[in-house]
C-alpha cells in the first residue's frame, strides 16, 4: 500500500548563515541529539506517519501557547527574500516556549547587519531603526539539538536561526492549518486499565496539511477499552488529559476501511511508506480508527 508524501507550505524561515557566523556555536542547553521515528497511525480510516515532539507542551492549560519568532525582510513583506537567517529568544525549556511559532515580519530598510538576540532587536525597535510587524501566521518549527536528524530527511527541512547571539537549529514543517491557526485536536489513544497502549494512535480528520481545519498539535485523549481489546470500544468515554504533542502528519496511506469479519486481531496488515519501509499493525488498530473516526462526535465529553 503506497504513502503519499505530504508537502509543507513554507515561508522562508531559514536565511544562509553568512561566513562571519559559519563558525558560530550552535546553541545545545539540555537538547538530546536523537534520531526522531516515524510513527505508525491511524486517522479515516488511513495509516498515517507523524512525528513526536514533546516540548514542555504538556505545560498548556486550555489553548495552545506561542512563541514570536522574527523574519527579517527589506521591505516588511512576507513574500520578498529575507535579509538574514530568523531570530528566536526561548527555546526548550523555557516556560514561554513552544513548537508553534508566530511570524513578526521585521521590516529592516537599508539596515544590513545581522541581528542575533532579541536584546539587540528591541534596541534597534527603540530607535526605529526597524520596524515590526505581527502576522496571524503561525509555523511548526521544533528546535531540536543540533546534530539531530528526522528518520526520513526529506520529511521536513533542516533550519539554522539565531538565538541570543549564538546559532540554534530546528526542523521546519511549515505553515501549521489551513488556514494558518494555533488550533488543538484531540488524538485518540486506546488503553487498558492500568493505562497502557494497546493499539495505534487515531488521529481524526482533517489529517492532511491542506485540509481546512488541520493541526499538528494534538491533546492526548484516552479511550479506555474493556479488557485491553481496542475492538471492544463501545459504551466507554473518552479522558482528555492536559498534555499536548507535536505530531506533524508528513504521510498518508490508502484508505482501509474497517468491515465486519474482516479478520481477527492477530491479523496484520503491511503498508509500504515512500522509503520502502513496510509498516505493520494490527487489523484493530484499523478498527478502532474506523469506529472513532465516524463517532468522535458522539465521545468526546
Amino acid at each position: 500500500m503506497p504513502f503519499v508524501q505530504l508537502t509543507v507550505t513554507s515561508i522562508a524561515l531559514g536565511a544562509l548563515i553568512g561566513p562571519a557566523f559559519a563558525q558560530q556555536s550552535f546553541y545545545v542547553g539540555n537538547l538530546v541529539q536523537q534520531v526522531f521515528p516515524r510513527i505508525a497511525g491511524w486517522s479515516d480510516d488511513s495509516p498515517v506517519f507523524v512525528y513526536l515532539f514533546d516540548n514542555n507542551l504538556s505545560n498548556i492549560s486550555s489553548t495552545l501557547l506561542t512563541a514570536p519568532i522574527y523574519t527579517f525582510r527589506a521591505d516588511g513583506q512576507l513574500s520578498s527574500a529575507q535579509t538574514q537567517p530568523n531570530l528566536i529568544d526561548v527555546v526548550p525549556g523555557d516556560a514561554a516556549y513552544s513548537d508553534l511559532w508566530q511570524v513578526n515580519i521585521i521590516k529592516t530598510g537599508t539596515y544590513t547587519a545581522n541581528i542575533t538576540s532579541f536584546k539587540q532587536l528591541s534596541a534597534l525597535l527603540a530607535n526605529q531603526t526597524v520596524t515590526l510587524t505581527p502576522t496571524e501566521t503561525y509555523v511548526n518549527c521544533p528546535v531540536a539539538h543540533p546534530q539531530s536528524t528526522l528518520a526520513n530527511a526529506s520529511d521536513g527541512k533542516t533550519v539554522t536561526g539565531f538565538y541570543r547571539d549564538q546559532l540554534v537549529r530546528y526542523f521546519d514543517f511549515g505553515v501549521n492549518g489551513n488556514p494558518p491557526n494555533n488550533y488543538t485536536a484531540p488524538v485518540y489513544v486506546p488503553t487498558a486499565a492500568n493505562g497502557t497502549g494497546v493499539g495505534a494512535h487515531v488521529f481524526p480528520t482533517p489529517n492532511v496539511a491542506t485540509d481546512v481545519g488541520y493541526t499538528a498539535f494534538w491533546q492526548v485523549t484516552t479511550v479506555p477499552v474493556p479488557d485491553g481489546n481496542p475492538t471492544q470500544w463501545a459504551g466507554t468515554k473518552v479522558v482528555r488529559s492536559g498534555k499536548f504533542v507535536n505530531c506533524p502528519v508528513v504521510a498518508v496511506g490508502t484508505k482501509t476501511p474497517y468491515t465486519a469479519g474482516a479478520g481477527s486481531t492477530t491479523t496484520t496488515t503491511t503498508t509500504t511508506s515512500k522509503s520502502g519501509a513496510a509498516l505493520s499493525a494490527p487489523m484493530s488498530a484499523i478498527w478502532i480508527a474506523g469506529a472513532l473516526a465516524g463517532a468522535v462526535g458522539l465521545l468526546v465529553l
